[in-house]
C-alpha cells in the first residue's frame, strides 16, 4: 500500500497498474475514499492508463496534520504526488468533492494537466431547487452537531436509494464514518464557500 509524505499529511493512495504510461489521477467524492474507484481503475488500467486514486488528506487512510483543510492544499497534494511518480503531465478526474480539488489543480497547475474530467460536481455551488438546499443543510447540522458519521445514513440512503444497492450504501456509511470528523466539517465550510467562477475563462486544456 503505497503512501506519499507531505508537510501536513501522510496520503495513501492506490496504484495497481504501475507499469502503464499516462497517469490518471482520480479524485473521490465527500466522505468516501480512493477505493470507490475501483470500478474505474479496472477499465483505466485494462485501457492503458496509470489510475492514480488518492485517499484525499483528512480521509480513508491519509490523516491531515495541518491546521485548517483547504481544497487548494488537496490540489497542491494532488500535483506534487503526481510529481513524485516522475509524471511531467498526467490526466485527472473528479466526482463531486474530488472535482472540486481536480477543477482547482488545473487552475493552479494548468501546465501540468493533459485533461480534465469533471463529474457530478461544480464551480460554485448553488442548489437549484429547495430540496437540495434542505438536504445539504440537513447534512451541515448533522456534522457541526454530531460529527460526520451522524449524517451517514442520510447520506447512504440519497446517493444510493433503490433495492439491491444495500452492500453500496453499507460501504458508502462506513467511509463517512472511518473520515476525521474536524476535516469533514471544513471540508463542507470549503465546499460550501468555494467559486471558481471567475477563473474557468483561463483553462486551456480538454475539459469534460
Amino acid at each position: 500500500m503505497p503512501f506519499f509524505e507531505t508537510d501536513q499529511s501522510t496520503v495513501h493512495y492506490l496504484d495497481d497498474f504501475p507499469n502503464n504510461l499516462s497517469v490518471v489521477m482520480l479524485l473521490h467524492g465527500l466522505g468516501t475514499e480512493g477505493s470507490s474507484w475501483r470500478y474505474q481503475i479496472k477499465a483505466l488500467g485494462e485501457a492503458g492508463y496509470r489510475p492514480i486514486s488518492i485517499d484525499v488528506p483528512g480521509f480513508g487512510r491519509s490523516n491531515f496534520t495541518g491546521k485548517r483543510w483547504s481544497i487548494s492544499f488537496s490540489a497542491r497534494v494532488v500535483n506534487e504526488l503526481a510529481g513524485s511518480l516522475r509524471e511531467e503531465k498526467y490526466h485527472i478526474a473528479g466526482i463531486s468533492m474530488g472535482g472540486t480539488i481536480a477543477l482547482q489543480t488545473a487552475l493552479d497547475f494548468p501546465v501540468r494537466i493533459k485533461s480534465l474530467v469533471l463529474l457530478n460536481t461544480f464551480a460554485t455551488l448553488r442548489p437549484k431547487r429547495m430540496n437540495e438546499w434542505v438536504y445539504l443543510l440537513r447534512r451541515y447540522i448533522k456534522a457541526r452537531l454530531g460529527g460526520a458519521g451522524s449524517q451517514a445514513v442520510i447520506t447512504a440512503r440519497r446517493l444510493f436509494p433503490k433495492a439491491g444497492q444495500e452492500d453500496l450504501r453499507e460501504e458508502l456509511i462506513r467511509h463517512i464514518r472511518q473520515t476525521d470528523p474536524i476535516v469533514y466539517k471544513a471540508a463542507m465550510l470549503a465546499l460550501g464557500t468555494y467559486d471558481a467562477r471567475r477563473n474557468l475563462k483561463s483553462m486551456q486544456m480538454p475539459v469534460m
